[in-house]
């Protein structure tokens, strides 16, 4: 503990115990307390504020305010709260009389009658919030607040001279002194409340990691004690605080009889006439200390990100789980599967450690002087937007300790920021798209321990730990390190943390670090401890900064051409006179409309192909791509003129190497990117169901920021070597159906930042069955019409301004395939998959009895989404669509079952597909 730390404790106990000089009270209205009628209540806070901002439920007045809360985390001791009744005891003149408190006086005192409870906000001489007849004895002065009472600590009728010193999460008792009239020893029953979490009621329980575990805020409950005759010393029996270093009220009363279970809120109100025999309530503000410093005390430590209050310039709020009190969950959005649980309400993460702890550990090594525990005990997470010294946004009774700085100008008040005593972690910088580590530093008291270490890293700006991120063929979890094992011997030590990537995206971001002793479970990123027993990690600390992630390096400069076959063998039936080359080596080739308008201007005669160029510069505002290379400069290659070669390792377009070979029709094809590779855009081989309506899913990689792009898709349905062709499925005239080869023209997409997939626009496949080449080209500009033959020629500078295009070899297969299988004729139907099991594909077949929105989905047998396969509007008639068994990201699915669920026309349909290996 530093001891700037221990300096603030002091102060904390100050605050209670030098406060300003009270009114003091003294019995009043005598002359022998033992020889008259007495009538005492309570005077804690009901229905006006107990703490700055917390109102009181607690039961002192005779007319009943609002009901506190039950808030329990082991089984409750007392029934569920009721409008706040009252205590009042009476005593008879022939009844046996003593109090609380010991009067110097020769005539016992310690006691004054009275109509109602006496309390107010605003002192002594002042009329009770309870009744205006009723006038306040003394002036206490607590937690920046005035409270008018009946007794104040250290009056001659009050039963305690000082504040008790409690700690949390530690065995307690309270010291207090009684007076007897009777001539011999009696036996009373002692009931104490404290409120161990500040919310103004006597209702609640914690937990603290102590034998028996759970800690009552009715502390002691009908205890049997004697009284001698005269003033009287006692002790209570021993009761646990909770773990809440917090403001707090505590009642003392003593009486003939035990009191109901309703006790901590209806008092004495449903007791035989209302009343308890004998005996008085006394009520004092004490505050309960942190059990903090050196090895041999315990504590309890919180998170401190933003949680409910901006994390970011931007506004976005934290739903970071820090808070004790639950907010609105954070979402999950995965481009890789982590098989973590959905997030729901933000939780929260507290660590506790008792004094009878054997090992202590921390993160940090304190006060280079005196080294030992650096962490604070806390009763929240400490955080706000107003810095040191002020309330938590989680609990106003929480004060933060550090100001941090960061995001340009954005203020945090934390429990340690970077640089301070009592902070673990080193500051760091990130890189988008780079592996990374973390330095921090943990100080262990007491034997050597093995432990485990998780950091989370918010990597896109949302606020919460539950996304990841493909890049490339690798992924980046905001749940960077989880439950590595980590050797924590005695005394200081600084450690590494194991390397784990950065996500593709630049930009601000928080990280958690949390050193525990037992593994964190698979809900800690969103509910961090809320979910084990007591909801507390045993042991460790948990320090939460704001970081910085540099954006990828987004000044790259290239020139990118399409690779499909010009003037060479497409397949083994046609030649490809597709635009890739920049010579313009085949001529453009002709132009058949069976049916509808044609989507692209015809070539006129004589002229040759043309070619797909894009040019990007180091200072452009665009930079997308297909695919996800290892690193943002690995996702597009720069090259001079097409890859395209029929066999050699050689470009037909000029003597240029290719990059990989696509062996597919029985043919060899040389080409720059091949399916699955990780500058690709497709992850798996493309077929087709002749004259089905069908869609594409591809990945793309936007630089640093979301970016809009223009899609086009090309596919040669009629196995001519050209792209400019309408073909018909079905009969000529009423009852065909168009298939353009243009099949996706200028649709505007756009591109999140990173990595991620995207499902094209539906579109009709052509009836002719075979193999033929597909074009795929993104561009910040709408393409022109000449592009299925012309490419990018006719454009200024004959290239696109930034993208890609890639050109793959695809296969449409029969519709007549799957043997056995007859469709039905009418209604909505889903039929079982086939191949079923399937090694590398199967098709799921459906049909619709109208137009109608389809949602095609893959689940695993927990429930998990693992693909959507069509989303979107459908027309009536069958409809197939093959399913590659890969993920949402591209991965390959393991094997085992699956479920199919079809949405459509109201209806929900499902299938079972077996994944082979």
């Amino acid at each position: 503990m530093s001891r700037i730390h221990t300096w603030l404790l002091c102060a904390l106990l100050a605050c209670t115990i030098l406060r300003p000089a009270p009114s003091w009270a003294h019995d009043v209205d005598g002359p022998d307390d033992c020889q008259r009628s007495l009538r005492d209540f309570g005077d804690a806070p009901e229905n006006i504020p107990a703490y700055i901002g917390v109102v009181g439920h607690f039961p002192t007045c005779l007319s009943p305010s609002a009901p506190g809360t039950l808030e329990f985390k082991c089984g409750p001791i007392s029934s569920n709260p009721g409008l706040t009744g009252y205590v009042v005891h009476t005593t008879p003149v022939t009844g046996i009389h003593y109090w609380l408190g010991c009067s110097a006086s020769a005539a016992p005192l310690g006691i004054d009658s009275e109509g109602d409870g006496k309390v107010n906000s605003t002192g002594a001489g002042n009329p009770s919030a309870c009744s205006a007849t009723t006038i306040a004895d003394c002036t206490e002065n607590a937690f920046g607040l005035t409270f008018g009472q009946d007794e104040c600590y250290g009056d001659d009728d009050a039963g305690l001279a000082a504040p008790p010193v409690l700690h949390t999460c530690s065995n307690s008792t309270v010291t207090f002194r009684a007076y007897s009239c009777s001539p011999v020893a009696i036996q009373v029953h002692l009931n104490i409340l404290i409120d161990l979490n500040h919310d103004g009621d006597w209702n609640d329980n914690v937990y603290c990691n102590l034998p028996g575990g759970c800690a009552f805020e009715w502390a002691v409950k009908n205890a049997v004690i004697t009284l001698l005759p005269g003033c009287n010393t006692i002790t209570s029996p021993a009761f646990l605080v909770g773990s809440n270093a917090v403001e707090s009220w505590m009642r003392i009363s003593i009486s003939d009889q035990a009191v109901n279970d309703d006790f901590p809120w209806a008092g004495s109100a449903t007791m035989a006439g209302g009343e308890l025999q004998g005996g008085e309530t006394e009520d004092y503000p004490l505050t309960i200390l942190a059990d903090i410093g050196g090895c041999p005390n315990g504590y309890n430590d919180f998170g401190d990100a933003p949680e409910n209050l901006p994390a970011y310039p931007s506004g976005v709020l934290g739903h970071f789980p820090t808070c004790i009190e639950p907010s609105a969950p954070g979402a999950a959005e995965q481009t890789c599967t982590t098989g973590d649980p959905p997030p729901g309400p933000t939780g929260y993460v507290e660590h506790t450690t008792l004094a009878t702890d054997q090992t202590k550990v921390s993160l940090g090594c304190g006060d280079p002087l005196a080294a030992g525990l650096a962490v604070d005990g806390e009763a929240d997470g400490k955080v706000n937007l107003t810095g040191a010294g002020n309330p938590s946004n989680c609990q106003p009774a929480v004060i933060t300790d550090a100001t941090e700085t960061a995001f340009g100008g954005m203020i945090f008040g934390q429990d340690e920021k970077f640089g301070d005593a009592d902070a673990g972690v080193d500051p760091v910088t990130f890189a988008a798209f780079t592996p990374a580590t973390v330095s921090f530093k943990t100080f262990v008291c007491g034997p050597s321990v093995d432990g485990y270490l998780n950091i989370l890293v918010d990597m896109n700006e949302d606020g919460d730990w539950n996304d990841s991120f493909l890049c490339g063929t690798q992924c980046a979890n905001e749940w960077a390190v989880r439950n590595a094992l980590l050797a924590l011997p005695s005394g200081c030590l600084a450690h590494t943390s194991p390397s784990f990537l950065i996500g593709p995206r630049g930009g601000h971001g928080w990280m958690r670090v949390s050193v525990t002793l037992q593994p964190v479970p698979p809900d800690f990123e969103w509910n961090g401890s809320a979910g084990l027993p007591g909801g507390a990690f045993q042991g460790g600390e948990t320090e939460d900064y704001p970081v910085e992630i540099a954006p990828p390096s987004c000044d790259l400069s290239y020139r990118d051409f399409g690779d499909a076959p010009e003037d060479f063998p497409a397949t083994s039936t046609f030649i490809g006179n597709y635009p890739t080359c920049t010579a313009g080596i085949a001529p453009a080739g002709g132009q058949e409309i069976e049916c509808g308008a044609a989507l692209s201007t015809a070539p006129p005669s004589g002229a040759m192909a043309g070619f797909v160029e894009h040019i990007v510069t180091a200072t452009s505002p665009y930079h997308f791509w297909f695919g996800c290379g290892p690193n943002p400069a690995f996702g597009v290659d720069d090259e001079s003129d097409g890859k395209s070669s029929f066999s050699g390792p050689h470009s037909q377009c000029g003597e240029i190497p290719v990059d990989c070979i696509e062996s597919t029709f029985g043919l060899n094809f040389g080409q720059d990117e091949c399916y699955g590779d990780g500058d690709a855009g497709l992850a798996s081989p493309v077929a087709f169901r002749a004259c089905s309506t069908a869609t594409l899913r591809y990945r793309a990689y936007a630089c640093d920021h979301p970016q809009e792009a223009y899609l086009n898709v090309l596919v040669d349905w009629s196995q001519d070597g050209d792209w400019n062709d309408n073909i018909i499925c079905g009969p000529i005239g009423a009852g065909g159906r168009c298939a353009p080869e243009w099949v996706v023209k200028n649709v505007k997409v756009t591109l999140n930042a990173g990595c991620n997939s995207y499902t094209t626009p539906q579109f009709q496949v052509g009836h002719k069955t075979g193999n033929t080449w597909m074009r795929m080209t993104l561009t910040a500009d709408p393409v022109p019409d000449d592009f299925p033959w012309n490419g990018s020629l006719s454009t200024p500078n004959h290239a696109f301004n930034a993208g890609e295009t890639e050109d793959y070899p695809v296969t449409i297969y029969s519709p007549t395939t799957d043997v056995g299988f007859v469709a039905p004729s009418t209604g909505t139907w889903f039929a079982a998959p086939a191949p079923n099991p399937g090694v590398r594909s199967t098709l799921l077949r459906f049909g619709l009895a109208s137009e109608t929105r389809v949602s095609l989905t893959v689940y695993d047998l927990f429930g998990r989404r693992i693909a959507g396969l069509a989303d979107g509007a459908y027309a009536a008639g069958p409809h197939a669509i093959e399913w590659d068994y890969r993920n949402a990201s591209g991965l390959r699915v393991p094997s085992g079952m699956y479920l199919m669920k079809l949405a459509a026309g109201g209806k929900v349909l499902t299938q079972r597909a077996i994944v082979g290996r």
